[in-house]
């Protein structure tokens, strides 16, 4: 933890609204709805300021290559069908998966307010960032959701040499009255890949067990670095294969999308092929069983007693998403910390496009 707050101390930093307009203009101008640039701004804002680099800002760069190459259709407009009365399939039509995912979101809410629980599936979508950002939306309106995608061929499934499915995100959030959501947001593989791209474009070897070379052995070069283990170590990441194994179970073959290795690569140097992602939401009500306040009661008596247990030197025992808050905190008062190299790329897009650069300090 020390290292990475020396690292950041090095950087200049911006606010969270500078960058929010400044990513909702360079969007707007490669061709993108006003409506989708928002709501992509908001997801890699909101990543950032809880500390989560790899799927914040830094991402723009990428997204404005595949609106400008059309592998994104940035002027797509949403299709919603009602499939029975708590099931819900959302079309992205090839536009951005954040503002198909927040629309699912909403969908899941109302009709959860109603009947207790929704399902909503959304189909050709694209990389949505960080999943945790909707469940969050919804535990926020007072609510549970779940959310998984499914992504390219990048992790190896338990015993295998070569890679197979994606890093196939799963996130779940749940209110807590007077306090931040209960949030998780994680990977079923031992890091998300823009962690990797993340630690090579800082120049850091990477960690021990994360990612193999071509030959499926383990490496800390990132050059050398082609795919990514499952979580759970050497002799246990069968238990996030099997993960994610599921989640590709919920994001294809019930949506209809393709499947992990029929989909494009994130970083496949063609930026003009869709990747028809799926993704899947479930949203519910917490007095769905029991009475809100009963719900209410034990989270807060589970969270308390599980953030009071007798911590290990030098560390603090946390709930899913203590760390995420702590880190907003900060960085709403001192600003989103923006490593040199992103800032070059602030600086060609702003050279592109004819528009201002965020302001530092």
């Amino acid at each position: 933890m020390s290292a990475n707050r020396d690292w950041e101390n090095q950087m200049k930093r911006s606010s969270v609204e500078e960058l929010n307009q400044f990513l909702i203009t360079v969007l707007e101008k490669a061709g993108t709805r006003s409506e989708s640039a928002s709501a992509v701004a908001k997801t890699l804002c909101s990543a950032s300021l809880k500390g989560v680099d790899s799927h914040g800002v830094r991402l723009l760069p990428h997204y404005e290559k595949v609106v400008r190459g059309g592998r994104v259709n940035g002027k797509s407009q949403l299709e919603v069908r009602e499939v029975t009365p708590v099931a819900v399939e959302v079309n992205a039509n090839n536009g951005f998966g954040h503002y198909a995912s927040y629309r699912a979101i909403e969908e899941g809410i109302q009709r959860a307010k109603t009947y207790g629980i929704s399902m909503i599936s959304v189909i050709h979508s694209s990389h949505l960032g960080a999943l945790g950002s909707y469940v969050e939306e919804a535990a926020n309106e007072g609510f549970l959701a779940f959310g998984f995608s499914n992504t390219d061929t990048l992790v190896l499934p338990h015993g295998s040499k070569k890679p197979f499915h994606g890093t196939n995100p799963i996130a779940f959030a749940a209110p807590v009255d007077n306090d931040t959501p209960y949030l998780i947001d994680m990977a079923t593989s031992c890091v998300p890949w823009n962690r990797v791209a993340d630690y090579e474009a800082q120049g850091r070897p990477l960690p021990d067990d994360i990612a193999v070379d071509k030959n499926g052995q383990p490496t800390k070069n990132h050059k050398e670095a082609v795919a990514l283990n499952s979580f759970g170590g050497n002799d246990y990441s069968y238990k996030g294969a099997a993960l994610g194994g599921m989640i590709e179970v919920l994001c294809s073959p019930l949506t209809g999308m393709p499947f992990c290795s029929q989909i494009l690569k994130m970083n496949s140097d063609d930026f003009s092929i869709p990747r028809h992602l799926g993704q899947f939401f479930m949203v519910l009500r917490p007095d769905l069983f029991v009475s809100r306040s009963t719900f209410m009661e034990l989270m807060q008596n589970y969270l308390q007693e599980l953030r009071s247990l007798p911590a290990q030197e030098g560390m603090a025992v946390m709930a899913p998403g203590d760390r995420e808050w702590r880190v907003k905190d900060e960085r709403s008062e001192l600003g989103v910390p923006i490593p040199a190299y992103l800032e070059e790329e602030f600086s060609r897009l702003c050279r592109i496009y004819g528009v201002k650069e965020p302001d530092y300090n």
